[in-house]
């Protein structure tokens, strides 16, 4: 395909309904999905010793990086397939890419490749009620460790009960990490939404937002061209 492609980054936290709206987006306008989840086991961090003491200055994405992720990104928007890590399944490169990225521009190795940047500020409470959800209720429960997905039926309840309680504590991410990379975000985000209308209207919302900003870049980029003309 030829013409440039856009990509669009949906970030928040664990919960918000990245995933859900990543989908529905690269549906509705044809674009290819790229899930961080299918690459988190693959996320790197500078040691403690280069970091602030602070929590604020430890949970700054900029401390971490996703090279595959970044580098399948960068392959898409050349024209290649990739194979994504976790799942094996082919990926082929379409006009739009719909990232789902918690840490939105804020990454130093991705960043700059995101054309558009959506934070989902959903209510942290609802988040936890839905990873609550996803835990016991889901169709699929990923085993700790493995990243193994396996049937609700077949999976182990104590197992499911601790991977909920390293929600509820912290032991993965705490209330206050959330917050703090949030704001993070928050600072380059082209849009900001709370997450809590019909998965439809919201989809619908980011779509009609990023349309008028892709017009309105490439109305700068022509007025620009004539003025070189002059």
């Amino acid at each position: 395909m030829k013409g440039k492609r856009y990509v669009i980054a949906i970030a928040g936290a664990s919960g918000c309904g990245k995933t859900a709206l990543v989908r529905k987006i690269a549906e509705n306008i044809r674009g290819t999905a790229l899930f961080y989840d299918n690459y988190s086991h693959l996320l790197e961090n500078k040691p403690l010793s280069e970091k602030l003491e602070n929590l604020e200055s430890q949970m700054n994405p900029k401390y971490y990086t996703l090279p595959r992720l970044a580098e399948d990104l960068k392959l898409l928007l050349a024209g290649e397939t990739i194979i994504e890590p976790l799942t094996g399944e082919e990926i082929r490169p379409r006009k739009y890419i719909i990232v789902e990225d918690p840490h939105g521009r804020e990454r130093q190795d991705i960043g700059h490749l995101y054309d558009y940047v959506v934070l989902e500020d959903t209510p942290l409470e609802i988040c936890l009620a839905r990873v609550l959800m996803r835990v016991f209720g889901g169709k699929y429960f990923m085993k700790e460790g493995t990243r193994e997905l396996v049937t609700q039926e077949k999976a182990d309840l104590e197992e499911k009960i601790t991977v909920f309680e390293k929600h509820l504590n912290g032991q993965y991410w705490s209330r206050e990490n959330y917050i703090i990379v949030n704001n993070y975000v928050r600072k380059n985000a082209d849009l900001i939404i709370d997450g809590l209308g019909s998965l439809e209207d919201i989809a619908e919302l980011v779509i009609k937002k990023f349309k008028k900003f892709k017009t309105s870049i490439t109305t700068k980029k022509m007025k620009s061209e004539s003025k070189n003309l002059l």
